[in-house]
């Protein structure tokens, strides 16, 4: 077989097994592959490019899930998709890297959303705000985050225990390694000025410490709450500490 002859046959097999994959139909490769971690329902189209109605992936439930394949991951039997979806409300776009061991990974993450749609995963009772999410990647096992580079930001966060209105809007930026997740926490305004610290240990165990100081813009009846938190130092700052494991 020739040089030509043999590159007109690898062509003939690609097109072919594109082919297959184009017309494959997506409800199909959902019950044959998908693992444990992610259900799906209302599904349709096919496995290069489909939807589904609603579903939960490691405990985050999602609705009106669009995707598109990337072939080049089935090389190495994993399942990589472009999407666009809705986790409850608000929008999120990433590419998805499924193992076949059920481990996630997304890549280039955009995502708007309340921290609601999170409560499945995280202790967040009594807590609201808005969420926009920038993060280059984001691993997940077992339901659990284990590895994060990016910045978070929640705006208008409401802490019930602590006041009816927001406190005022905040930014993380993440990085992940060995040891697990670890990042800052600083202000973007509101009733606090904090800088602080956040990590989250492969053995789930988490822990966010820092200083916090009242602004001018809060109440007197939130400022007292601050005392449970011990006396300020010289410039009025505070330290806090939420440690715990999800």
């Amino acid at each position: 077989m020739n040089i030509t002859t043999r590159n007109l046959f690898i062509t003939a097999i690609v097109v072919f097994l594109a082919g297959i994959i184009a017309l494959f139909p997506a409800r199909v490769a959902y019950q044959s592959f998908a693992p444990d971690t992610v259900r799906l329902s209302g599904i349709s189209g096919t496995l290069w490019s489909g939807n589904a109605r609603e579903g939960e992936v490691s405990g985050l439930y999602l609705r009106n899930l669009d995707w598109t394949l990337r072939p080049a991951g089935l090389l190495r039997g994993a399942l990589v998709l472009d999407v666009a979806l809705s986790p409850g409300s608000g929008f999120l776009e990433a590419r998805v890297d499924l193992a076949a061991s059920g481990a996630m990974r997304l890549s280039d993450l955009n995502a708007g959303f309340g921290l609601s749609a999170l409560r499945s995963l995280l202790p967040l009772e009594n807590i609201d705000g808005n969420l926009q999410v920038q993060l280059k990647s984001l691993s997940i096992a077992n339901g659990l985050p284990v590895d994060a580079n990016g910045t978070i930001d929640i705006a208008g966060l409401t802490i019930r225990q602590l006041s009816p209105l927001p406190i005022g809007s905040y930014r993380m930026r993440l990085s992940g390694g060995d040891d697990g997740i670890s990042g800052s926490v600083e202000d973007i305004g509101g009733m606090f000025d904090i800088a602080g610290s956040i990590r989250l240990d492969a053995e789930r165990n988490y822990e966010v410490r820092g200083l916090i100081v009242p602004t001018a813009e809060a109440p007197a009846n939130v400022v007292r709450q601050l005392q449970v938190l011990g006396s300020p130092n010289e410039r009025g700052q505070r330290e806090f500490r939420l440690e715990g494991a999800l």
